[in-house]
């Protein structure tokens, strides 16, 4: 960007800073905010973010726990439980 005028000098030095994330943006100016089917969340909102938001998360949990199996994440499983399945415990 080249400045040629003291105008554009001032004009290019008073801008405010950009906000970092989009969401700080959105919300800095109320874009989105009058559309009642539309909410901005501050970070990604994953599967179990929304069972939590329409209330089956508890009960999907309790299920699994019955059943032994991992909630979140592996449960302690490696990668390549498989491998091992096909090589005989190698």
């Amino acid at each position: 960007m080249t400045i040629k005028t003291i105008g554009a000098l001032v004009a290019h030095l008073a801008q405010p800073p950009k906000a970092k994330r989009l969401v700080d943006e959105i919300q800095a100016k109320g874009i989105l905010s009058d559309l009642p089917n539309v909410q901005v969340f501050r970070r990604r909102v994953g599967p179990v973010d929304k069972e939590r938001m329409v209330g089956r998360w508890k009960i999907i949990e309790r299920e699994l726990q019955k059943r032994n199996l991992p909630a979140l994440g592996t449960g302690g499983y490696r990668k390549t439980v498989e491998k091992s399945w096909v090589l005989g415990g190698v």
